[in-house]
């Protein structure tokens, strides 16, 4: 729940109550990239990467190739084309393994997430909910004796065990789950607003910041959705639709979380990627789509690692000399240990 508390104070008690959980402020170009500064030298105490920079001029650079395993990457980034590592074995999009590796097609890197007709999972479910329905007729208000159960067996019990516990739906969740569903119909409203008065389907927050609002409704919506997004320290460059989908994802997993115990998870990967996930030896599956559904989290990751610097486009990467090689193997949801095992 990495912005729950930020963006309940901020929607639900006002921005001047929550000012000491701000990032820090100042002008625009002062605060661009405030987490790559200095303490000393620029007042913001961030990674000192000049000072790195500075350190390392006089040494050869060379390339390195960086896996960020996650939930994929937009291939189509303006900020990112230029570092993403391209397979020089293999000729994209001619439907031939021409390495040989038995991933077809693997010209970014791979997607562990999708099937062979094309079609991803975007949403899995959570661990804890896999492993307890799996066992749950095994175990669930049975005695089970330890000393008597093989190794394996008493792994699969161990194992079960804690995930019932996990299960429970905790009083915490209990409680942000219905201020969150406000919070997201809330956004969507402010967001239909600014839509509508700003005459803009995807703005940024330097955008909005921009934008003359003449009602009232118009500009508490403005002024609203900036709060929010100063108060979660997103960049200027952020679109709207990255914080509605943010906040969506959260107020998912949270419902999910409400009713993991009583409902079982579909099995969503027999369907789409049709193979064994708990046989190691089974890993020719999945396809050449690292963008898939739902890449924002792995682009992001792909920026701070690498972004082009000094472009003049979005934010600066901290490496400067790497090209970054995509595996999708991470789900909105939990990921699955055969695919973060292969990848």
């Amino acid at each position: 729940m990495k912005y729950t508390l930020a963006i309940i104070l901020t929607l639900c008690f006002g921005f001047s109550q929550a000012q000491n959980m701000m990032p820090p402020t100042g002008n625009k170009d002062t605060l661009k990239a405030w987490y790559l500064k200095d303490k000393n030298a620029d007042g913001f105490a961030g990674i000192s990467l000049n000072k790195a920079y500075q350190l390392l001029k006089t040494k050869k650079s060379t390339p390195v190739i960086v896996a960020v395993i996650d939930s994929g990457v937009d291939t189509t980034h303006e900020d990112l084309k230029a570092i993403l590592w391209h397979n020089p074995k293999e000729i994209p999009n001619n439907g031939i393994d021409d390495d040989g590796n038995g991933y077809i097609d693997d010209y970014y890197g791979w997607n562990f997430l999708g099937g062979k007709d094309g079609r991803n999972i975007e949403k899995a479910s959570s661990e804890k909910a896999r492993v307890y329905h799996t066992y749950k007729t095994l175990y669930e208000g049975k005695t089970v004796d330890e000393k008597k159960l093989s190794a394996e067996e008493k792994y699969k019990y161990q194992m079960w065990a804690q995930a019932a516990r996990e299960i429970e739906p905790s009083a915490e969740n209990n409680m942000q789950l219905p201020m969150m569903q406000r919070v997201r119909s809330t956004l969507i409203a402010l967001d239909s607003i600014i839509k509508k008065e700003g005459n803009k389907i995807n703005y940024t927050s330097a955008e909005l910041e921009q934008m003359s609002m003449t009602s009232a409704d118009g500009k508490n919506a403005k002024s609203k959705f900036l709060n929010l997004m100063k108060m979660i320290g997103l960049g200027s460059e952020v679109k709207n639709t990255m914080v509605l989908e943010m906040v969506g994802e959260e107020v998912d997993k949270m419902q999910d979380d409400a009713e993991a115990k009583a409902n079982p998870p579909a099995d969503i990967r027999a369907d789409i990627i049709k193979d064994n996930p708990n046989d190691i030896t089974d890993k020719f599956y999945g396809n050449k789509d690292v963008m898939g559904a739902g890449s924002l989290h792995g682009t992001h990751v792909s920026g701070i690692i690498a972004a082009s610097r000094n472009n003049g486009i979005g934010m600066d990467g901290i490496a400067d000399n790497v090209q970054v090689m995509m595996i999708r193997a991470v789900p909105n949801g939990d990921e699955y240990d055969k695919d973060i095992a292969l990848a």
